[in-house]
């Protein structure tokens, strides 16, 4: 193990996180399995460091029910108004009242706090209470030196990579850094930061020794970089076409 992934996690412990290293994605996969008991409701957060691990099929392919507002078909079929907002909305809702919740955090720094940003806040509410535990999945290249980093890299990396993915016509992403804008498209309303674990609500780090996610510091190697991206790009659903349309079909 990295020093900087030990460090991070005895820091994590400090700060009463649960927090469990995996040396790779199926390590961590079995470790989300094994925290998550048979016959419980899971809601999910979007997150693509969940998807990447393939733990939402092994989850209910085990006996649990899974309520996942962000599944490629439920998502495409939202886009399409096959699925009403009012809908979504509940599924949401009903996501953060499962027994457990699943998701991933856009930063941790290496003293122990977990950051995330979020446009609607049902991911980063869902962190803070109502489930009965809370399990957040973190690659190692969401770790950061300390606050000011994970706002900067949330702000000037993440944000901007996620809109360029998504087709969104926001500043960010066509500038690639942050102009504080108010497009009704921006990513970015809600931050939330866990300096401690929540006092009504247990959670859990897996803290993967493996790229996952959106995150990179701008200095990294242009492949690594490039991976990074395309592995997020290849999992996220609603992404504009070139004729401006989403993978739906439904024109932008």
């Amino acid at each position: 193990m990295e020093d900087l992934l030990a460090e991070t996690l005895a820091s994590l412990r400090r700060n009463g996180f649960g927090a469990l290293y995996a040396a790779d994605v199926g390590v961590a996969r079995e470790a989300v399995l094994s925290l998550i008991p048979v016959g419980a409701t899971v809601g999910v957060g979007d997150s693509v460091s969940v998807r990447q691990l393939g733990v939402l099929e092994e989850l209910e392919a085990g006996g649990r029910l899974v309520v996942n507002p962000f599944g490629r078909e439920v998502s495409l079929r939202s886009t399409a108004g096959e699925i009403s907002e009012t809908q979504r909305w509940h599924m949401h809702k009903q996501a953060v009242n499962c027994e457990y919740f699943i998701t991933g955090a856009n930063a941790v720094t290496r003293d122990g706090m977990l950051v995330s940003t979020d446009a609607g806040g049902n991911r980063v509410g869902g962190m803070i209470f109502g489930p009965q535990q809370v399990v957040i999945v973190v690659g190692k290249n969401k770790i950061v030196r300390d606050l000011e980093e994970a706002f900067h890299r949330i702000k000037n990396v993440i944000a901007p990579a996620l809109c360029r993915i998504k087709g969104r016509k926001t500043p960010c992403a066509v500038e690639g850094r942050c102009t504080d804008c108010r497009s009704p498209e921006r990513a970015c309303h809600v931050t939330v930061v866990l300096e401690r674990c929540p006092t009504y609500t247990p959670v859990t780090v897996v803290l993967v020794d493996a790229d996952l996610g959106l995150g990179w510091d701008e200095d990294w190697p242009r492949e690594r970089v490039e991976q990074i991206y395309a592995a997020c790009s290849a999992l996220t659903w609603l992404k504009r076409q070139p004729d401006g349309s989403d993978l739906s079909g439904k024109p932008a």
